[in-house]
């Protein structure tokens, strides 16, 4: 079974489709329309993916000016072509739960607004196709996630020529040590920057010189 429920810019976390529509002078904005499989998330009714189908494609027409798009993988998953009207749409903001390059290279090549992409950390070689096309329109990639041995062998493959080697932090205890630390590198075409705040909190982000 599949769920399909609305993000408001305020108020109550989530709403039908079918009560946003018959109240929606009165409910706001619609800042995302969410398209799950039920055993993933509480929120919203169990539908068949038919039904949850047809009940975004009703309110997809209301999403207009977003500053923010969040893209799940399952947008690409089965159905194909069925899923593209869930994330073909242009944004400031590109944010995603997984990362699938069919939804980060349409951006990069079809989205003019783009100036930031969100996503988990991918290793370097995951990426590297999509690197031109960043730098070509020098928008910044933000990879947020939580430090691991398996997380920090993925940003070592993003190392290059920077000395970061004895810069990681230690996993020996729940608390990384040191706990926080922010390690910048900067070479002719990149500036990669590495930051923690805490076990469950890293970002590697990525701009352009």
């Amino acid at each position: 079974m599949y769920k399909c429920y609305l993000r408001l810019s305020w108020g109550q976390e989530y709403y039908e489709p079918e009560e946003w529509l018959r109240n929606n002078t009165a409910y706001g904005r619609i800042r995302d329309v969410c398209l799950k499989r039920s055993r993933f998330t509480e929120e919203g009714r169990d539908r068949t993916l038919e039904e949850a189908l047809q009940c975004a494609l009703r309110v997809v027409p209301y999403l207009s000016d977003l500053s923010i798009m969040t893209a799940c993988r399952f947008n690409t998953f089965r159905g194909g072509e069925r899923f593209d009207f869930l994330w073909k749409r242009p944004c400031p903001i590109l944010r995603c739960s997984g990362v699938d390059n069919i939804i980060l290279g349409w951006h990069l090549e079809n989205n003019d607004k783009l100036k930031t992409m969100l996503t988990p950390l991918v290793s370097y070689d995951y990426a590297r196709d999509l690197i031109p096309h960043l730098a070509k329109k020098r928008v910044p990639w933000r990879m947020i996630f939580g430090l691991s041995t398996y997380s920090l062998e993925r940003l070592r493959t993003w190392q290059g020529d920077a000395q970061w080697d004895e810069l990681y932090p230690s996993l020996a205890s729940w608390e990384p040590q040191p706990r926080r630390g922010n390690i910048l590198y900067e070479d002719e075409y990149m500036v990669k920057q590495f930051l923690w705040t805490s076990r469950s909190f890293a970002l590697l982000r990525v701009t352009w010189t």
